[in-house]
């Protein structure tokens, strides 16, 4: 397994997240403003190293136990997908469903909600984060795929990435003025991905 990242070169590759990062995340919380009407809560974001065998448990520590939603969607930077999770409250769901009109009486149709949620918030911040490290021309679009529907964030499983490999985390959390609406996104840095950073 690859050794975990020193504390050195976590600050070093943080200064560089922090620049890229609050780019990134500003856009994604436009996009959700626009998306559902209303003025959107934007938390500091979150740098951890972890194995990947650790992000459930990682996840879970979030959640307090909690059941939560969530879906993934790939996104190839070069060399490698980075992997952006939206993960979501069991009480955003319904907020979520009344503010833009979609139904989520089923699996199917909260699946759905969540995808269009997850689109929204990567369409324009993910081309910019790729942009930021220069590697704009070499991108697309991976599968976009389910984590999870009401279930403990001890259970959702990452596809793609091995168990050994080690992770660069990036944790931003949306929430809506005046709403139950909480709103995870975690961007999962796989090795590869985060020589981008570093050259």
């Amino acid at each position: 397994m690859t050794d975990p990242i020193s504390e050195r070169e976590l600050n070093a590759l943080q200064r560089r997240l922090q620049s890229l990062c609050g780019r990134t995340e500003q856009a994604a919380a436009d996009e959700l403003a626009a998306f559902t009407g209303t003025s959107v809560i934007r938390g500091e974001s979150r740098l951890r190293s972890l194995p990947a065998a650790d992000l459930g448990q990682a996840l879970a520590a979030l959640g307090n136990e909690r059941l939560f939603s969530g879906v993934v969607q790939a996104y190839q930077l070069e060399i490698s997908p980075l992997f952006a999770m939206t993960v979501v409250t069991e009480e955003s769901i319904a907020d979520l469903s009344q503010l833009v009109s979609m139904p989520c009486s089923s699996g199917g149709e909260t699946a759905e909600l969540l995808f269009r949620l997850s689109e929204v918030l990567t369409e324009s911040s993910l081309p910019l984060l790729a942009r930021g490290l220069d590697v704009a021309h070499h991108c697309f679009w991976g599968d976009a795929g389910l984590l999870a529907l009401h279930a403990p964030l001890e259970r959702y499983q990452l596809h793609g990435i091995g168990r050994e490999e080690l992770l660069l985390t990036v944790e931003c959390n949306y929430q809506l003025e005046a709403h139950p609406f909480n709103c995870d996104l975690l961007l999962v840095l796989p090795s590869a991905v985060q020589q981008l950073l570093v050259r």
